[in-house]
């Protein structure tokens, strides 16, 4: 059950970022270009959703979860990024070395 209150939470969320990109991404440019501009929309939006979903959980009494799922989002976010940064340096090793992806590298993937 509690899996799918997260599964219902994430589709909830994906709605509101759909919702909110069509409503204001194209308002208020300022000084930025579409693009950056977009990107900071973006960044105060779910930036305060974050912030406030632990706000809440923590004026709630659950400040131990609070700071727990904070935690856990920056963990899952770090290791995304360095998945990616591991495979955009083979892909750009196999296209400059016209190299072959062997184990090592896919294993390499997964650990230090």
């Amino acid at each position: 059950m509690l899996d799918e209150l997260g599964a219902i939470s994430g589709e909830l969320l994906s709605h509101e970022v759909e919702k909110f990109a069509k409503q204001f991404t194209g308002k208020f440019q300022g000084d930025f270009d579409r693009a950056e501009s977009d990107a900071k929309k973006y960044e105060a939006f779910l930036g305060g959703y974050i912030t406030n979903a632990a706000m809440i959980l923590y004026d709630n009494g659950y400040r131990d979860t609070a700071i727990k799922r904070l935690e856990q989002a920056k963990s899952i976010l770090e290791a995304r990024k360095k998945l990616e940064d591991e495979t955009a340096a083979i892909k750009t090793r196999v296209e400059e070395e016209n190299d072959s992806v062997d184990l090592s590298d896919i294993l390499g993937l997964f650990g230090d």
